[in-house]
């Protein structure tokens, strides 16, 4: 399970906006420059947080984005969900699959039911986002009866959530200052 390049770079945005929007909003251009993101798909990546109303927007000169919330607000969990639709190694975790366990059909963690889920369900934390979620199609597992490997994806899936979920953008605020004070001391 790899976390794609949009959902790591919508945690370094919040990131970035709980470190610098406290006094006046920031413009994408300075996340992008800080952050080694271009500015076009830093925008897309802004437009899903906006949407979701993790990010607040205003247009103008002295315009800009910030955190809708406190960095408390969210977490990484909530992020990535948004941005990724859903952390599950295998279809038949999703929020869309049946109780079943398993929509491999075949060889169980591909999926011949071709269901494809985005949109999440998180409440964890202080806050919790409620994102649509949309299924292609009903999941149906012929290995639902002796699937051996669901149990694995779901123990996955499961230690996967217990980090992610409980690591708020102000847990990384902290680790960032941490980070800093350790590197000013090497300056030394």
């Amino acid at each position: 399970m790899r976390i794609s390049t949009r959902g790591r770079y919508a945690v370094r945005v919040m990131l970035d906006l709980a470190l610098y929007s406290q006094e006046e909003y920031v413009k994408a251009k300075q996340i992008a420059k800080r952050q080694g993101i271009s500015e076009k798909y830093l925008e897309q990546i802004i437009a899903v947080l906006n949407k979701a109303g993790f990010v607040r927007s205003v247009r103008g000169a002295q315009g800009g984005y910030c955190l809708a919330g406190s960095p408390e607000d969210y977490t990484v969990g909530q992020i990535l969900r948004l941005t990724e639709g859903t952390l599950s190694p295998a279809p038949c975790l999703d929020d869309c699959a049946d109780e079943s366990g398993c929509a491999a059909g075949g060889d169980a963690g591909t999926s011949s039911a071709g269901t494809s889920c985005s949109g999440s369900v998180s409440s964890a934390g202080s806050a919790s986002y409620a994102g649509p979620v949309s299924c292609a199609g009903p999941v149906s597992c012929a290995r639902k009866p002796f699937c051996e490997a669901a149990d694995v994806w779901k123990q996955v899936a499961e230690a996967v959530s217990s980090v992610v979920d409980h690591v708020t953008i102000a847990d990384l605020v902290r680790k960032h200052h941490e980070n800093a004070s350790k590197m000013d001391e090497g300056e030394r």
